[in-house]
């Protein structure tokens, strides 16, 4: 079978068109492990509202409300929704709630005449529904993508100096399910593309991307983008509520672990267990950060010694910042805690200060932020530096300093809260397999 493509051009050359030449013989697969995903989450929260609240007349109107979110999603094109980047998948899923409960809520209180008790129901389970539903959609896709189920090949066609940069945003975003085939390079000019099946034909797509967007931003070469425009005021005011509130969640919840750790640091190497140091923060003040002592009390002369002894150490530090074999790091309480980001946790105490936020770019030392140009230094002012981040969810440690500039610009000046909260479901799986922490 032979694809024709159309070509289009762009003014100044900034998109870039993408593809579809080859897709796995796993849509069955796909489409039932994102169906039991939605199911779970349906039926989890039903659980928990029943167990607090008791059996309720609005339990028929809710499972309205479930079967008209199931709907939404299918209608809104999630499933499986391969070139939709995990913000606007979440984002569609807050619209798909809202389409979904809102109708059930106000006819179940006008049928019941108990508004707000049904109202509150109603509320609760279409919020828990939609959280619980986006983060296993998040989980599902990661083990779709570690078993090579979810990816398609595609080829990126447009201006070279503009399709690089989209391959390696595909590459960075795995679970937009789009990968640069590598025996297809980046071209220019219309061609013919031969599909390896004709089974292939109901799922071959063709989108269009702005390539000068901050974050990646396809849509279907038949419609409009769709994907929100960056966070105003009022989502700032709900970032910094859902930040204290959560933080001061976590540091209950995980109250035994910081006692535990806090015990094997001073076993092992004695007082402080916590280590603080000056960073850089919004609006360019300084601030102390908090972590667990994860090195030796004399790490800075350790350092100095290997840097100049080693010149491939010097250039791996001036390149990251870190060593893969880093002399400072105590041995096994050391490591461990910085690959599963432990020594983080006491940073929960900045953000419940307004120093930090749950998402941000990393706080860095001064030495390392003085690597980065002015213009960027500004572009991390203007937010709050957090626990986690684009550049942690991606590359985490693996990136140089030129991907860490470029993800924490695309993360400010793309930011809205379903970024925030594709971030905040993406950490504990990046946590999880370890890669790129050191």
């Amino acid at each position: 079978m032979e694809f024709a493509e159309r070509h289009h051009s762009a003014a100044g050359g900034r998109s870039s068109r993408i593809i579809t030449v080859r897709v796995p013989d796993s849509r069955a697969a796909t489409l039932l492990c994102l169906t039991v995903g939605d199911l779970l989450a349906g039926l989890s929260v039903a659980v928990v509202l029943r167990a607090i609240a008791g059996p309720s007349a609005t339990t028929p109107w809710l499972l309205a409300g479930f079967l008209g979110f199931y709907a939404a999603v299918v209608a809104l094109g999630l499933y499986p929704g391969r070139g939709i980047f995990g913000p606007e998948r979440i984002r569609l899923r807050a619209l798909a709630s809202l389409i979904a409960f809102l109708p059930p809520a106000l006819v179940s209180g006008l049928w019941t005449g108990m508004w707000a008790a049904d109202l509150l129901q109603c509320v609760a389970f279409g919020l828990g529904v939609f959280l619980l539903s986006a983060f296993f959609e998040t989980a599902i896709i990661n083990l779709l993508v570690s078993a090579d189920l979810w990816q398609v090949d595609v080829i990126v066609v447009g201006d070279p100096s503009a399709t690089k940069n989209v391959q390696t945003d595909l590459t960075l975003f795995p679970d937009m399910g789009l990968r640069p085939a590598t025996q297809q390079p980046a071209r220019s000019e219309p061609e013919t593309v031969n599909l390896h099946a004709r089974k292939d034909r109901r799922e071959t797509r063709e989108y269009m991307v702005d390539s000068s967007a901050p974050l990646p931003t396809l849509y279907s070469v038949k419609q409009a983008s769709v994907t929100s425009r960056p966070g105003g005021g009022v989502q700032m005011l709900i970032k910094r509520a859902i930040d204290f509130l959560a933080a001061l969640f976590l540091i209950i919840l995980t109250s035994p672990v910081l006692i535990f750790t806090g015990l094997l640091i001073a076993a092992y190497d004695g007082k402080p267990i916590i280590f603080k140091q000056t960073r850089g923060g919004k609006d360019g003040t300084d601030f102390q950060v908090w972590k667990f002592r994860s090195m030796y009390k004399d790490a800075p002369a350790r350092l100095n010694s290997v840097l100049a002894s080693d010149p491939a150490l010097q250039e791996e530090w001036s390149r990251f910042f870190k060593l893969r074999k880093d002399p400072r790091i105590l041995p096994v309480i050391g490591n461990f805690i910085r690959r599963t980001s432990i020594d983080e946790l006491p940073q929960l105490w900045n953000v419940l200060k307004g120093e930090m936020s749950l998402v941000g770019p990393r706080p860095f030392p001064h030495n390392h932020l003085d690597a980065f140009s002015a213009d960027f230094q500004r572009i991390r002012h203007r937010v709050l530096p957090g626990i986690t981040g684009l550049w942690q969810v991606t590359l985490r440690s693996d990136g140089d300093l030129e991907m860490q500039e470029r993800l924490d610009t695309a993360y400010v000046q793309g930011w809205s809260l379903w970024l925030d909260l594709y971030i905040l479901f993406r950490t504990p799986i990046v946590l999880l397999s370890s890669r790129g922490a050191r």
